[in-house]
């Protein structure tokens, strides 16, 4: 008798440290797929705005091509020059202004820095509500592959502004601040198209946004409507 009543209150000690383990084990797999999803949701998002940044860069090099050949002294002068200038001893820019002072007579080096320097960051700006766009919510979630097109629609309704912007710029009795800028017309008119690029550039992002959403939204509807058929196939 005795035996069993032991018997029995080891096994149920037994149980009683056993369970938690179990539980623990339980609580450990969800905490790991927590992190797993998070850390998963973090690289995804990492590159849709490495996208935009990269495409980002990549037009201001281009724009900046046509435009440094089109008025060197928009670079070189004017508040161009002050703010190469406040790159003196900062890393990276530091490097970046001495290539530049070193190749006066290589506008495609002279262009790429300014267009790396001047778009990078506002491609992280337009990034991260692009890729809040993309991952966030209950709909289908659409990754960096999926926003390239659109993306490069968006940069070339942006080029498009700019362009026109530029070219309809008209400098009429408009002081500049800045003497000495050689060509002021040209000068105005390089002015006035970065300043469109600047403005309409997150502009047509906002209907970037719109168009991923809604994009979004489509297809959750069409996911929806494939499991009611599959349900009532079934």
């Amino acid at each position: 008798m005795y035996k069993k009543i032991l018997f029995l209150l080891v096994l149920s000690s037994l149980n009683f440290s056993y369970e938690p383990k179990l539980l623990d084990v339980e609580q450990g797999v969800e905490i790991d797929e927590t992190v797993n999803g998070v850390m998963q949701e973090s690289m995804e998002c990492s590159k849709i705005i490495a996208t935009c940044i990269a495409a980002a860069t990549l037009y201001g090099i281009a724009q900046d091509q046509i435009t440094y050949r089109y008025c060197p002294e928009y670079f070189t002068k004017g508040f161009h020059k002050d703010m190469m200038d406040s790159w003196q001893g900062v890393p990276v820019l530091d490097r970046a202004k001495k290539l530049f002072d070193n190749n006066p007579d290589n506008p495609t080096l002279r262009a790429t820095i300014w267009g790396v320097v001047a778009s990078w960051w506002m491609g992280a700006l337009i990034g991260i509500p692009v890729a809040i766009a993309c991952r966030v919510g209950p709909w289908p979630k659409m990754n960096y592959q999926d926003v390239i097109k659109p993306l490069v629609c968006t940069l070339g309704l942006t080029g498009t502004s700019a362009f026109i912007a530029g070219t309809q710029a008209k400098l009429g009795c408009r002081k500049l601040r800045y003497e000495d800028v050689g060509d002021s017309a040209r000068f105005y008119k390089n002015l006035i198209a970065h300043n469109a690029a600047y403005i309409t550039g997150p502009a047509w992002s906002m209907g970037l946004i719109a168009y991923i959403l809604r994009a979004r939204y489509e297809l959750s509807k069409q996911e929806a409507f494939e499991q009611q058929v599959l349900e009532r196939s079934n």
